[in-house]
């Protein structure tokens, strides 16, 4: 008597006859591949606990002018391309690694104007759950809303769990306290190199 939704695969039929636990372990641990891979990019690549430090100083270069240019010029050209040739209708051969392709242009550009603009990698990685998990929603329309948004918030959850911990774990590594002037003397001699 279960009707199979528009978009949803013989395979989630199958699975709703069996209870249904196939779609909801694949939810699940798409949505906390989702979460985590951005927030691991943010913590390695844009925190003072991660290589920030190395990523900064490649961009402190007089050089990185052409890379700004290149990497905007590309930003901007596939950004236009996709909304033009509409590349969000065509095939998933197509669209996932134009997506991809703009991401890491945009990324890019991010990481160029990052001695401007410390917040806007992070940012971006960020905000790329939140595109990662907005095409997913599209793909398992045959999962309820409410389902879709429990797996969601559980590894949201799970994901703010691990990076606190790991920011705890830093914080006592570093033997500072971070909310007085110490840590400012602290984090500025860290990131001197860059402007020197």
């Amino acid at each position: 008597s279960w009707s199979r939704p528009v978009g949803c695969p013989n395979k989630v039929r199958q699975s709703r006859k069996m209870g249904g636990t196939w779609i909801h372990e694949t939810l699940v641990a798409f949505t906390f591949l989702a979460t985590s891979l951005p927030d691991a990019l943010v913590i390695a690549l844009f925190s003072g606990i991660g290589f920030s430090s190395s990523i900064f100083g490649l961009v402190a270069d007089d050089n990185v002018v052409l890379f700004q240019g290149l990497s905007g010029v590309l930003s901007f050209l596939g950004l236009l391309l996709y909304f033009l040739l509409d590349i969000g209708k065509a095939s998933r051969k197509v669209g996932i690694p134009f997506t991809v392709a703009i991401f890491l242009c945009l990324l890019a550009l991010s990481i160029s104007v990052s001695l401007d603009y410390p917040w806007a990698s992070p940012f971006l990685c960020l905000q790329a759950s939140f595109v990662i998990l907005g095409f997913m929603r599209s793909n398992f329309s045959c999962v309820s809303t409410k389902d879709f948004f429990t797996a969601t918030a559980m590894s949201l959850s799970i994901c703010g769990t691990i990076t606190l911990a790991i920011w705890i774990g830093w914080r006592m590594h570093i033997n500072l306290d971070l909310f007085n002037f110490d840590f400012d003397i602290y984090a500025a001699s860290e990131n001197d190199a860059l402007i020197s």
